[in-house]
């Protein structure tokens, strides 16, 4: 159903990550699908679909949440084909990407003064005028 590309390579689990081997390239399996006949009871077909991935995050979340990737799609077919359902659930694609606010580095240290400095510094000098006038009256 999927393959990597033609120069992928099976990398070796460590303590601080995957290290690409030096073996041949070529294109491994990621997804496959296949399913098994057997005649039944009553002359009626059994069919069993069993299907393959190479890594548990192929089904994770975080694959799952990136609106680049086909993984929801790809999986949801061979799900349903497995089925024996058709394609019939679709998920709405979603854009996770956050929209920037647009601003300079000046801009914000400004904003920054002006939230930090200024608006206490008015604060305290209208509490300091109330309390002057409420205190001579």
């Amino acid at each position: 159903v999927l393959q990597h590309s033609e120069t992928s390579k099976i990398g070796v689990a460590t303590d601080k990550g995957f290290v690409k081997s030096d073996g041949d390239a070529y294109p491994y399996v990621a997804l496959a699908k296949t399913t098994i006949t057997k005649s039944g009871s009553d002359y009626e077909t059994l069919e069993s679909s069993v299907m393959f991935a190479n890594s548990l995050e192929f089904f994770g979340d975080s694959l799952f949440e990136k609106s680049y990737t086909a993984n929801p799609d790809v999986t949801i077919a061979v799900i349903d084909d497995a089925l024996g359902r058709g394609n019939r659930l679709m998920l709405p694609s979603k854009s996770l990407s956050a929209a920037a606010l647009g601003i300079t580095y000046e801009t914000a240290n400004t904003i920054g003064s002006i939230a930090a400095i200024v608006i206490p510094a008015v604060l305290l000098i209208i509490c300091i005028a109330v309390y002057v006038r409420r205190r001579f009256l």
